[in-house]
């Protein structure tokens, strides 16, 4: 899978991505490291993206 780094923008195949140096999780770890700025993040899921949705929406609701 390609990955953009939402930082500086390079762009990678996260599947070759190195863990981070020293984490006790090691392979099992879904964060992505970009190997040019080195910065660290989370892809979502389609199930976390349904209930942010789902949040938002229930938020807005409340707010009427």
């Amino acid at each position: 899978m390609v990955a953009k780094c939402p930082v500086c923008g390079y762009r990678f195949d996260s599947s070759l991505s190195q863990t981070c140096g020293g984490c006790p999780v090691g392979s099992d770890c879904e964060r992505i490291c970009c190997p040019n700025c080195h910065y660290g993040w989370i892809e979502s899921t389609p199930l976390v993206n349904k209930l942010m949705y789902l949040f938002r929406k229930e938020k807005a609701v409340g707010r009427s």
